[in-house]
């Protein structure tokens, strides 16, 4: 009982987090990187954790070998190429609305459901300020991007990893990180769909 207590409270804890930092910015938008970075960065030892043991069980590398390769790739993965990702996909997003100052016109377009739900999509990297619908908004446009940000991180800690080991083929490699990322990135998607029960 008391660590499901535990869990709760660290749940409600991280939530808030992110939706203060969401509500901060609400009007100017909400940065959606600051937003998922806090969850994803409390998130990381577990993460490294149980990467570290599909990469045990799946590669020809003991235990120790394992959980360095998942904790670099990891780190890299999550303070480098998370960001980078996520900086990518909102220069292409400025650059779809600046010309012709897009985001003016979405802004004060009819908001129906089904045209916010669209907008939450094309625009996760850096939501449109909807202040009335953050609250579902935010962990929407969270799930968009672990698309994104799991192929980055797939490929960035197949490649960490087979520097790390000379040993290991990046044909080898490259499916075990998939699955690995697979599973943790299903894990992380949990936690913006509580959000929406709580």
């Amino acid at each position: 009982m008391e660590k499901s207590d535990k869990r709760i409270r660290l749940f409600l804890l991280v939530s808030t987090i992110c939706m203060v930092s969401g509500t901060a910015w609400a009007g100017t938008g909400v940065p959606m990187i600051l937003v998922a970075m806090p969850a994803m960065i409390i998130g990381l030892i577990p993460i490294i954790i149980i990467e570290g043991f599909i990469l045990e069980k799946r590669l020809p590398i003991s235990k120790k070998k394992a959980l360095i390769s998942s904790g670099v790739s990891n780190l890299v993965s999550t303070l480098i190429g998370v960001p980078l990702t996520w900086g990518f996909l909102f220069i292409i997003e400025y650059i779809l609305m600046e010309p012709v100052n897009l985001d003016h016109y979405l802004f004060y377009m009819l908001p129906t459901p089904i045209y916010k739900i669209v907008i939450t999509v094309i625009f996760a990297p850096w939501l449109i300020p909807y202040e009335n619908d953050l609250d579902w908004m935010i962990p929407t446009a969270m799930i968009v991007l672990m698309f994104p940000f799991f192929f980055a991180s797939w490929k960035i800690e197949t490649y960490v990893t087979t520097k790390m080991n000379k040993n290991l083929n990046y044909k080898k490699v490259n499916p075990t990180c998939f699955t690995a990322n697979a599973i943790t990135y299903f894990l992380l998607v949990l936690y913006p769909l509580g959000m929406f029960l709580f």
